[in-house]
């Protein structure tokens, strides 16, 4: 499983390549939506950890870019903003598979990236 990390706090970043490597995981990271385009265009990634608001730009413009170049890949959403609603952000793109508020749990964040990694496995079976 190959993840891309989008993400403009370092520390977030770094603490979530660091569990996703523990877990065995291959991890590209962006700290903006230029990098994260750039990482989906020169390699395959079966996932996406998504910070919806990186500064100024909305993460949700990137969702439009992955569904065209890589249809398979799954979203996690994490986001800090209280005003934005759930049901909406999953209703629009069917690859957001879970949405997590900040301070992100991190055992919940593994238990969608472990679903996203059991489905995979159901598919390529």
């Amino acid at each position: 499983m190959h993840y891309l990390i989008v993400e403009d706090d370092p520390n977030l970043r770094l603490l979530w390549r660091t569990i996703l490597c523990d877990r065995g995981y291959e991890v590209t990271e962006a700290d903006s939506l230029a990098a994260a385009s750039a990482a989906l265009k020169r390699a395959r990634h079966d996932a996406v950890i998504l910070d919806l608001y990186l500064g100024r730009e909305n993460g949700m413009s990137l969702i439009g870019e992955i569904e065209t170049v890589n249809p398979d890949c799954k979203v996690i959403i994490v986001t800090g903003a209280a005003e934005v609603s759930e049901g909406k952000m999953q209703v629009g793109s069917q690859l957001v598979v879970t949405v997590h508020r900040k301070p992100v749990d991190i055992e919940d964040l593994m238990e969608s990236c472990a679903l996203i990694d059991s489905s995979s496995q159901r598919r390529s079976a």
